[in-house]
């Protein structure tokens, strides 16, 4: 039997016998040498999953798992885990991959868990319950049999369709199950397979039943639709998550089908399914309407018309999702339990009766969450789960009664539902300030097992969502990646999409959004059937780099505890606009570059290698998005993604300062009177957390001679953060803005010296990323010094935390897990 722990036996923790520096980076979360060895025996318990008792007695339990490497290899021949049910019955339990070590050899490093079991005999709804998950390898069960009333809606053409009207009330539809029914090899993706459950991802567009020309004719297409369809044994009802988007990206020149219709109006949006069949969502909102009959079919309104016969209104590269589930009659509990996550379990912390600590985020040897692969803290310091669970619960139903009556609700929804979106936040999408700059978020939703929670999320999630306009998919429905889009012309290699997480569409559209037919914008006009939110609805700005992770933090918590299909997505498509903002390659044939892009930067720093450069905390969010996604992806996205995360490394190997260590040197005229260059600790900080989510996640022991350049980068970058140059003594914490040289960067950094107006504020928010990274790479013991100096004079978990008020313990867990490493 395996039975790892925390211990002396770890150097690069210990606080004695440490050297500063040197060598290849080891990291603590992997031990040296031998100290897990899978010597597990059969029906071993390994790990524990909790969850509230459903409303029902028998359901789908789901959780995710993080794992040591080479646990689970992903297509062999076994499968390594079961879950005893609540009756002692041992099920073999459905594996499905959430995320990925850097190395294939390696295998999974977090794994969906799913099998059919019953709640324990005299458990009420919403007590506390508990399965084991046993090591028990076993050939895998593939096999997922619908009920005969799910099998027979998706082998009925038609029989789930939705569909929407034009100005001129030109109908359109799409069949939602087609490419299942089909097997349509260009837009059908499985997203789970077993006995447990099956989804599939299926990809329609919003087209005319009756294509007509003229004036008064239809538009070759309306919205997109992605639809995630789930089977669930022993159950007679589909989840059917969807996506409703206008970002076509118009790639493909031989089709229309992908071709932008610039700004859509529309009257409603129907879901007509056969007579029998209710559909219910997992959030309420104002637009979602009772059905009516139809013939055989009933109508369900997803988003019913406007008064005074206004029309509903997508601008370019709008989406929303929703969360549905469809079921006959008379199944309403089963339904909805499902809807509302019931099954959905979390890992717990805690020890097996032969003394082996439970693999969780909370284990080091297991700690894999988000692309730091950092381990999580324990809370108990600061509440019980129980307490987390009703903090949760709070948040949770402040949010969802602005959802469900359209109101604006606790901060920051400042705005009621706005048609078919209820935007999240105020209208910048770069608005300043710490809130929900994040780096680990969902700690306390996996530390109370809380279903709330993990709901919560969901819904910040869809809100966000209907703020942040970046939609842009291809003829099947896949997310924009760059490498579709590379040209090649007479200079080489170059990118025409002008990104910044959206296109610039001023400096050049290949999409064709300017070029979009306005004649059904135009009869809305005439016509007075603008709607009267779409001026506060187009008004919100989509959420930039600079602030990016307000999108991403919660779409990472939903793919690393539920292994959600929908965030996954959304994932996906952000880390590629990521990638394209940050591109090397020039957006023309004639070498020209967007002044924000990583050319622009390379070509500064081949000119002025070593001196820091034009970087901020932009960049910072773009490596961590692109890294999570990574972390997700399977090995044929890695394969062609990889070459970009070497160009970031070769770009800030190169750029960064020989003499001060920083990565940033910006030009800055709103500080210093526009005198200086200069550093601002929140931004390097959120660099270095990039970088280190791109070491941990994309190189590791795949890459390890890039793992260890990455190490160096952050490394320097760390000691410069608690140098004589950056740190203020008086504050005790980094200052806020530090100056590293004069404004115009033809003119050489300072070196060892600041001007003595060369500081300004300082920060003890964000910062505390420095310490653990820093302490990690190099066991330098002046990390930790600094460190208790910001913590107040005292380096205790309490001391970091302070209030433990949110944003703080979301921007701290890494140190605060370091110092329980370490018996602090």
């Amino acid at each position: 039997m395996a039975a790892w722990t925390v211990g002396a036996a770890l150097c690069s923790l210990s606080l004695a016998g440490c050297s500063g520096g040197g060598g290849a980076p080891q990291a603590p979360w992997e031990p040296p040498g031998n100290e897990f060895n899978n010597t597990f025996e059969e029906n071993d318990v390994v790990a524990e999953f909790e969850l509230a008792a459903p409303s029902v007695p028998d359901f789908v339990l789901r959780g995710t798992l993080p794992l040591p490497g080479e646990l689970f290899l992903p297509g062999g021949a076994q499968v390594p885990f079961t879950i005893r049910s609540s009756d002692g019955t041992i099920v073999p339990a459905q594996h499905e991959v959430v995320s990925r070590y850097a190395s294939d050899s390696e295998g999974a490093d977090v794994v969906e868990l799913l099998a059919r079991v019953s709640r324990p005999a005299g458990a009420s709804p919403g007590d506390r319950i508990v399965y084991q998950v046993l090591w028990s390898p076993h050939t895998p069960v593939t096999s997922h049999t619908m009920s005969t009333e799910v099998d027979t809606l998706v082998n009925t053409p038609g029989a789930v369709t939705l569909r929407t009207r034009d100005v001129f009330g030109n109908e359109y539809t799409a069949d939602l199950l087609a490419d299942l029914r089909l097997s349509d090899p260009d837009e059908l993706q499985v997203e789970r397979d077993g006995p447990a459950a099956s989804q599939w991802r299926t990809y329609e567009n919003l087209e005319p039943t009756t294509p007509t020309d003229g004036p008064t004719g239809t538009l070759p297409h309306m919205m997109g639709v992605h639809t995630y369809v789930t089977s669930w044994e022993g159950e007679p009802f589909v989840s059917i998550d969807i996506r409703v988007h206008n970002g076509h990206d118009g790639h493909d020149l031989g089709t229309d089908r992908d071709d932008p219709m610039g700004k859509v109006y529309f009257e409603d949006l129907e879901l007509v399914v056969p007579d029998g069949w209710v559909l219910a969502q997992a959030f309420e909102s104002p637009t979602f309407g009772a059905f009516y009959s139809e013939g055989p079919d009933r109508v369900w309104p997803l988003v019913t018309p406007l008064p005074a016969n206004d029309l509903h209104v997508m601008d370019i590269q709008m989406q929303f999702h929703r969360r549905l589930v469809l079921y006959p009659d008379g199944y309403e509990n089963e339904a909805h339990s499902a809807l509302k996550e019931e099954g959905l379990a979390f890992c717990r912390d805690g020890t097996s009766a032969t003394d082996f600590r439970f693999l969780s985020w909370w284990n080091p040897v297991s700690a894999r969450y988000f692309a730091q692969n950092l381990p999580l803290p324990n809370l108990d310091y600061l509440e019980s789960p129980a307490q987390s669970r009703i903090d949760l619960l709070d948040d949770y139903t402040d949010v969802e009664n602005a959802l469900s009556n359209g109101t604006p609700g606790p901060w920051p929804i400042n705005y009621g539902a706005q048609g078919w979106a209820h935007p999240w936040g105020p209208l910048s999408g770069g608005l300043h300030g710490g809130s929900e700059i994040y780096y680990w978020d969902g700690l306390r939703t996996a530390w109370g097992a809380s279903n709330e929670g993990y709901r919560l999320f969901q819904m910040t999630h869809r809100m966000y969502t209907e703020r942040h306009p970046t939609a842009l998919y291809d003829l099947h429905g896949d997310a924009y990646n760059p490498e579709d889009w590379i040209v090649s012309g007479p200079n080489g290699d170059f990118l025409p999409t002008w990104m910044f997480i959206i296109p610039w569409l001023p400096l050049g559209d290949p999409h064709g959004f300017t070029t979009a037919p306005t004649f059904q914008i135009d009869a809305v006009v005439a016509q007075d059937r603008v709607p009267d939110y779409e001026e506060t609805l187009t008004s919100f700005g989509y959420v930039d780099k600079e602030h990016l992770i307000r999108y991403t933090r919660s779409a990472k918590v939903l793919a690393w505890l539920g292994n959600d299909a929908l965030a996954k997505g959304d994932l996906e498509l952000q880390a590629e606009l990521a990638r394209s903002t940050y591109s090397i390659l020039p957006q023309s044939a004639f070498d020209e570059a967007i002044t924000t892009g990583a050319l622009c930067d390379l070509r500064y720093v081949e000119s002025n290698p070593g001196d820091g450069f034009d970087i901020d905390r932009g960049e910072g969010w773009i490596f961590d998005t692109a890294a999570a996604w990574y972390a997700l992806a399977d090995p044929a996205y890695r394969a062609r993604s990889l070459y970009w995360f070497d160009d970031v490394v070769d770009l800030l190997e190169l750029g960064q300062s020989d003499c001060a260590g920083t990565i940033m040197s910006k030009p800055n005229t709103a500080h210093f009177s526009g005198q200086y260059r200069l550093l601002q600790s929140i931004s390097e900080c959120i660099l270095q957390n990039g970088l280190w989510g791109i070491r941990t996640t994309v190189y590791d022991d795949a890459h390890p001679s890039q793992a260890f350049r990455v190490g160096e980068i952050i490394e320097k970058s760390a000691l410069a953060m608690i140098s004589p140059q950056v740190w203020s003594v008086a504050d005790g914490s980094p200052h806020f803005y530090t100056a590293l040289g004069p404004y115009d960067q033809e003119q050489s950094a300072f070196c060892g010296y600041v001007p003595p107006d060369g500081h300004e504020g300082n920060d003890a928010w964000q910062t505390w990323n420095v310490y653990p990274f820093g302490y990690l790479l190099t066991g330098n013991q002046n990390f930790l010094s600094k460190a208790a100096i910001q913590a107040g004079g005292s380096l205790t978990v309490s001391s970091v935390t302070h209030d433990g008020g949110l944003g703080k313990l979301e921007t701290r867990a890494g140190m605060i897990a370091l110092l329980q490493l370490l018996g602090q």
